[in-house]
């Protein structure tokens, strides 16, 4: 199918998201801006959808990004109970307390950014948001959905990568070398505390560098994002406009354009475009909200359908920073603590294959974060993600960054991508084809 992409196709998608980002600009989660670029994406979609549907939800938008503040804050108190327990004040008790804080910040760390969970979300106000589909409904009885996705919000600025440039990995490092070392002296002042025993000079060290990294630390975790006024800085083009904005077009072509399908070999003449489409297969195009507050939007919607998700035979595919024309077919994600369907990896691999796409498939880095493919495959569904960013080059370059906007998009890039999704749903008619 991936003959039925025409270079308009990819000319619609930086058309769309050129006017998002000049008549919008940046949308943040939750914020008015994300929900005006969500009702351009609703409005697309109710040019070609049998039924369009908008899914409230809620959320705490700050959470994510916010344990950095939190945790500055308690390494500060929990770094004074370390160097009075240090100093032999109440030694016992101080250091409890210290290595009680230190644990929290050590999993608020853990929990909340590298494992996506709403770990403090709970301590943070609410607001709204919502998801956006675009249903493509068979006439036959529903047995499959494949899901083809992308968000419509943007980041948070990055105020170190920006700022930065290369220098924010030395960022990172320092803020989780600070929780790391923090957690590792208290533990084992509390330990020799707790025994009696006298501090050995190595615990003298440890206090050296939590001096030297600490107040590092503090500035680079308080000052790590912007604070998303007015939508934030950030357009978000590559990021995640340009995804949705795909995903929108290939519902527009498998309702307008017809496959010529294994079935033509023997002159079979095709009269309808539902022959694009596998047989009792629903499509459903969905943008997400708050996928950068922690994949809140995607969330939300796996929770709401996981049944039907479940009962019903479910792919999704979903696209993420789609701007380097050699496609990556992510087999992991979370931080790569999360495996996708070797299923679908398999099937879009394939489908790169013969729709002569460059490609590689690989698993996300440690670090990389999390796609909205992660609510899917932490609940058993077949998804996996493609994904084509230059790593750290373009990162660098303008990630999470006001540079993110329409004139960086890569139309080779965007075409490559839809080919992949087109020739991935081709096969998949196929096989629906052979087994009637």
């Amino acid at each position: 199918m991936a003959e039925l992409f025409r270079q308009e196709d990819a000319d619609y998608v930086y058309d769309l998201v050129k006017k998002i980002c000049v008549d919008i600009g940046p949308g943040c989660p939750c914020s008015p801006q994300e929900k005006q670029r969500g009702n351009i994406f609703k409005h697309e979609m109710q040019k070609f959808a049998d039924k369009v549907e908008v899914e409230p939800f809620t959320c705490a938008p700050k959470a994510f990004i916010g344990w950095f503040k939190i945790g500055c804050v308690l390494g500060i108190i929990s770094l004074v109970f370390f160097f009075l327990s240090y100093y032999d004040i109440y030694p016992i008790l101080f250091s409890l307390i210290g290595l009680i804080i230190a644990i929290f910040i050590f999993l608020m760390m853990l929990f909340e950014f590298i494992f996506y969970t709403e770990f403090i979300d709970r301590f943070y106000k609410k607001k709204e948001s919502f998801n956006v589909i675009g249903r493509i409904i068979p006439d036959e009885e529903v047995k499959n959905i494949i899901i083809l996705s992308g968000h419509h919000d943007s980041a948070l600025q990055f105020n170190w990568l920006r700022y930065l440039k290369y220098g924010y990995y030395f960022t990172e490092f320092v803020l989780i070398f600070s929780v790391t070392t923090l957690l590792i002296g208290l533990t084992r002042t509390f330990i020799y505390n707790l025994l009696g025993m006298p501090k050995p000079e190595s615990l003298h060290f440890f206090a050296i560098l939590m001096l030297i990294f600490f107040p590092m630390g503090f500035i680079f975790g308080v000052f790590f994002a912007e604070s998303g006024k007015n939508g934030g800085k950030v357009p978000g083009a590559t990021d995640n406009l340009a995804s949705s904005a795909m995903a929108v077009r290939i519902g527009q072509i498998l309702k307008s354009r017809k496959l010529k399908s294994e079935s033509d070999s023997n002159n079979t003449k095709i009269s309808d475009h539902k022959n694009s489409i596998p047989k009792n297969t629903e499509i459903r195009i969905i943008s997400f909200g708050c996928e950068e507050a922690g994949t809140r939007g995607s969330y939300r919607y796996v929770a709401r359908h996981l049944r039907e998700l479940k009962e019903k035979n479910t792919m999704c595919i979903n696209f993420e920073t789609i701007c380097t024309p050699n496609i990556t077919i992510l087999t992991t994600d979370r931080n790569s603590t999360l495996k996708n369907s070797k299923k679908v990896v398999r099937k879009l691999d394939n489908a790169a294959n013969i729709a002569n796409i460059s490609h590689k498939v690989e698993p996300m880095p440690f670090g990389g974060g999390g796609t909205d493919t992660l609510p899917f495959s932490k609940a058993g569904i077949d998804a996996a993600c493609l994904f084509a960013m230059k790593v750290p080059s373009q990162m660098i370059k303008f990630y999470h960054q006001p540079w993110d906007d329409y004139t960086i998009l890569n139309k080779e890039a965007i075409g490559n991508t839809m080919k992949i999704a087109l020739e991935f749903l081709k096969n998949e008619v196929n096989l629906s084809n052979r087994h009637v």
